[in-house]
């Protein structure tokens, strides 16, 4: 069954509902599948070289090839896959909140007014992540515990604050200063 029943500007709001609800692993399904109606067949199918008005000509005849209201996936990596959400004006603070599913690696750079933040995750064979903030800025970082004890889990800041490491629900949130902060499951 083909689980977007909705248009390509419409899928924007489909993909943050599901990362939202919590189901990641739908929006990336939806992101990476090759079904008439995605991304992929867009550039497969019709030769796309940006996102369409239309998921195809099929679906709207006068269909052009210059819609950026299509780029839902962009803002779905950006803020829910990756996690990067700019908590004050300016980006003074940022969250990462990243929701990698089941992705065995992931790496991306968000921009942001004060400078770029890098998130890389690795899920397998590795469970870690690291994230880099630019020079004039903090965050938080809320890093899945997926069922390991938060004492399993080497952190390593650059501000020597990894004892401030709390656990809320399922995550371990840690604070991020300028620079890279790494978590890495103890093996």
């Amino acid at each position: 069954a083909n689980p977007v029943r909705v248009s390509v500007n419409a899928a924007h709001w489909l993909l943050s509902a599901l990362f939202l609800g919590g189901r990641a692993d739908a929006a990336l399904e939806i992101m990476t599948s090759r079904r008439p109606e995605s991304w992929l067949s867009m550039m497969e199918t019709w030769g796309a070289t940006q996102t369409m008005e239309a998921w195809s000509p099929i679906a709207k005849t006068n269909t052009t090839f210059s819609h950026p209201w299509g780029s839902g996936p962009i803002d779905a990596i950006a803020r829910y896959l990756l996690g990067v959400r700019v908590l004050e004006p300016g980006a003074a603070r940022i969250e990462v909140n990243p929701q990698p599913a089941d992705l065995a690696k992931v790496q991306g750079s968000v921009a942001t007014v004060r400078g770029l933040v890098n998130v890389d995750i690795e899920q397998s064979p590795r469970y870690r992540t690291s994230v880099t903030l630019p020079g004039n800025c903090s965050g938080t970082l809320k890093w899945p515990l997926s069922g390991h004890h938060p004492k399993d889990f080497d952190i390593a800041t650059p501000m020597s604050n990894a004892a401030a490491a709390l656990v809320e629900r399922d995550r371990l949130i840690i604070p991020l200063d300028p620079g890279t902060t790494a978590v890495t499951l103890r093996h």
